[in-house]
């Protein structure tokens, strides 16, 4: 060692020097210029000893040369110290011999070399961020396989430092050229890109090797690999194909083994599971009973996540027939549990005592054991055992068992239990602790019914509205929520909510058992919105519906719709529908409502429907200020209808209702016009002339006199009848009633026997009124 220090220190000296000065010295000392023959033949025999691998010796001759030598040979000299350093394992030697060199000749034939393995040293050191610019130069500098090795090795020692875009680009050029490191950059690139979950640049670079490396191991691993990288890049035909060629009896058996395995994950991706099982059990020996026992345990789970739950029963029953080691174990019974349960089979409540029975209260599948025996209590209606263990879960909060399941499953206990209170205030503490639970929906529309029945329907209308919002589109659970919503609202006056939630009801789902009361509630709250039009179309729809139940509410209001149209061809259709086919519900309309069709009807002459409308009225209890006013447009009704007993039956009960008027003249009138038709002859004289000395002149008058001679005419009193009507001719003049009497002025003259005055008569009647023509 001191040898070696020696040698150094003189070669730091010689370096020092410039080459005058060496020049100078060997001028003065002539005796030393017979050294240079000398150190050249050291330098020769140094050579020779380096080439044969005898670097100790060689290093010895080197450093003995090297003060001697010429520049040029110096260069050399010292990169191959360095060398011998390096080969001698010697490194911290070789770096500051090649450290030497590049900082006295920057510029030698030796300095890329120098630099190449400066920085491969350090770059084995470890020291990649220090080997970067070394090897940079050595690239930069350097040519031919310097320069590729250089290369190749600065992308590994950019991917060291984290620079993975820089080293991935060197490692590209190096792969697409012709470098003796070209296949392991190409591999070391695809297992980049299959880092970076490009599926698709992996495959392309594990197809070069698999085609193109000379490696056959090589080539077999990528054949393997690119078969992954083309399953999962979804290419299931490509991977086939690759997976397919490492099954040949020449191929080395860890990729034969990767083969099998990309066959069983690429049946595994696509749900293939009963083919994946059979991968793994119809060749035993393809894997170590470890790797099947996790390869059977990732089918089952697979197969769960899917919700095969009876080929996940499978699978685990065979990794259990493996006699796995006791985690294993214990987790494949488990999974069966939770396949069995799935299954809903009567032995998931024996098989979970079991297993707790087996592996005890500390294996880490124990409280989701209890928890799956909860859930079997629960389905099967044993809600009052089911309530502890609910109870427990939610008070201790166990690990494995989901929070919202617990907190969901306690409420329903609760609720199965009638403690409704309970149920509701657990299930708004699911909401309110998870409200991103896959459960808050069937939490809310419990809690809703929860609170119903708890008799808090504010409570219980704001949960149904919560469920409303979360329930999709066109489910079942959002009809219910509609339904609910609806009702509740109805019955705390919320009109609104009401109808929004029944038309929506409605509008969405055309099969509801419900639609017809929604129909039927729609067109209530549209009809006290007159909105006539859209409350007869649901209305309509809801007796259709739901004829039975809504025939007589619908129609009713139906009624009533028509009465806001005032439209009289309605009023009778559906009237006369409700009294014939619910003449319940038509007894339960208002004496108003038959009033007004009664006098509508009659205005347009329907006398029929008016008679039959007024006499409804007359039968109400409720008929009240109506009743006297209704007996007196039913007697006109009669009296026009020629319905004579009738007609003097209204009119005495209307004198008798409505004493004040009981003796005006229209009343009288009418009371023995109807009187003479019924043959009471003498009680209509009465009348009539009760109502001549009422209306000494004028129309009543006239129309009083006008049924006197009618009278007359009845009883055959034709002189009287002919005086009677000539009277009234020649006292009162209009185009209705004086035409009418001359007519019959000249009929009774002519019954009389009278033809002269007869035949006045119907001179005058056609003088004055040429166009009168005599009632049929």
């Amino acid at each position: 060692m001191s040898r070696w220090l020696g040698v150094c220190g003189l070669c730091l000296w010689f370096f020092g020097q410039t080459g005058s000065a060496w020049l100078a010295a060997a001028q003065q000392s002539p005796g030393e210029l017979e050294l240079i023959p000398q150190a050249e033949m050291q330098y020769e025999q140094a050579v020779d000893l380096y080439r044969g691998g005898r670097y100790s010796e060689a290093l010895r001759l080197f450093s003995d040369a090297l003060p001697s030598l010429a520049a040029t040979k110096k260069e050399e000299a010292l990169f191959e110290i360095g060398e011998c350093y390096r080969f001698l394992g010697r490194p911290a030697d070789a770096l500051s011999v090649y450290r030497m060199l590049t900082q006295s000749y920057p510029k030698s034939l030796f300095a890329p070399a120098a630099w190449f393995w400066e920085g491969k040293l350090r770059m084995e050191q470890e020291h990649y961020a220090e080997a970067i610019p070394l090897l940079q130069l050595a690239l930069d500098r350097g040519s031919g396989e310097t320069s590729e090795a250089a290369r190749y090795l600065l992308a590994l020692c950019e991917f060291h430092v984290g620079n993975e875009t820089a080293g991935s680009e060197h490692l590209r050029k190096v792969a697409s050229g012709g470098s003796p490191y070209r296949w392991e950059a190409t591999r070391l690139l695809a297992v980049y890109l299959e880092k970076k979950r490009d599926w698709t640049g992996a495959l392309s670079y594990w197809r070069s090797l698999a085609t193109q490396a000379k490696d056959p191991s090589m080539r077999w691993q990528a054949t393997a690999r690119a078969g992954w990288a083309a399953m999962r890049a979804g290419d299931e035909k490509m991977a086939k194909e690759y997976f397919d060629r490492c099954l040949g009896p020449d191929v080395p058996p860890q990729w034969q083994t990767l083969a099998y395995e990309g066959q069983f994950e690429e049946a595994l991706s696509q749900k293939r599971f009963e083919e994946a099982m059979a991968l793994v059990q119809s060749h035993p020996d393809r894997f170590s009973l470890e790797r099947r026992i996790a390869l059977l345990m990732q089918l089952g789970n697979a197969c769960l996540r899917a919700g095969e739950k009876g080929i996940a029963f499978q699978v685990f029953d065979s990794c259990l027939s493996l006699n796995p080691p006791g985690t294993a174990m214990a987790e494949a019974a488990y999974g069966r549990l939770v396949a069995l349960a799935g299954l809903n089979q009567k032995g998931v409540l024996d098989e979970a005592t079991a297993f707790l029975d087996r592996f005890g209260p500390s294996s880490p599948y124990a409280a989701r054991v209890r928890f799956i025996q909860a859930q079997a209590l629960s389905a099967r209606g044993r809600f009052a055992d089911a309530l502890p263990l609910w109870q427990e879960f939610v008070s201790q909060k166990p690990a494995g068992v989901p929070r919202s399941a617990a907190l969901l499953g306690l409420g329903r206990a609760y609720f199965e239990s009638g403690r409704w209170k309970e149920a509701a205030e657990t299930l708004e503490r699911l909401g309110s602790e998870s409200p991103a639970a896959t459960e808050l929906l069937t939490a809310r529309m419990t809690e809703g019914a929860a609170w119903d029945k708890a008799g808090e329907p504010s409570k219980a209308l704001q949960a149904w509205k919560e469920a409303l919002a979360l329930a999709p589109k066109g489910s079942k659970e959002r009809e219910a929520s509609l339904v609910q919503t609806g009702l509740l609202a109805r019955q705390l006056k919320q009109p609104k909510e009401m109808e929004q939630a029944f038309r929506s009801l409605v509008d969405e789902y055309p099969q509801a058992k419900l639609r017809p009361l929604g129909c039927l509630l729609l067109g209530q709250a549209e009809l006290g919105e007159k909105k006539y039009a859209e409350a007869q179309k649901h209305l309509l729809e809801a007796r259709e519906g739901e004829p039975t139940q809504f025939f007589g509410p619908a129609t009713s209001m139906l009624v009533w719709v028509a009465y806001g149209e005032k439209n009289l061809e309605k009023m009778e259709h559906f009237l006369g529908e409700l009294e014939e086919k619910a003449p319940e519900s038509a007894a339960q309309l208002p004496a108003a409502l038959y009033y007004w069709a009664g006098l509508s009807w009659a205005k347009e002459n329907r006398l029929i429907l008016a008679k039959n409308a007024l006499q409804k009225v007359c039968s109400r209890s409720d008929a009240g200020a109506y009743l006297a006013s209704t007996y007196w447009q039913l007697a006109e009704i009669e009296r026009k209808l020629h319905e004579w007993p009738g007609a003097i039956q209204c009119y005495q009960e209307f004198r008798k209702l409505d004493p004040n008027g009981a003796d005006n003249s229209p009343v009288l009138l009418g009371f023995a016009e109807a009187e003479t038709g019924a043959g009471e002859y003498a009680s209509a004289q009465k009348h009539l002339e009760q109502v001549l000395l009422q209306e000494p002149e004028g129309r009543r008058n006239a129309e009083a006199r006008m049924l006197l001679g009618n009278l007359y005419w009845v009883q055959k009193n034709y002189a009287e009848a002919a005086k009677t009507y000539s009277t009234l001719s020649l006292l009162y003049q209009d185009n209705e009633i004086t035409p009418r009497a001359m007519e019959k002025a000249a009929s009774s003259f002519a019954r009389s026997g009278n033809e002269e005055q007869a035949a006045n008569w119907r001179r005058l009647l056609r003088e004055k009124y040429p166009d009168f023509k005599p009632d049929a």
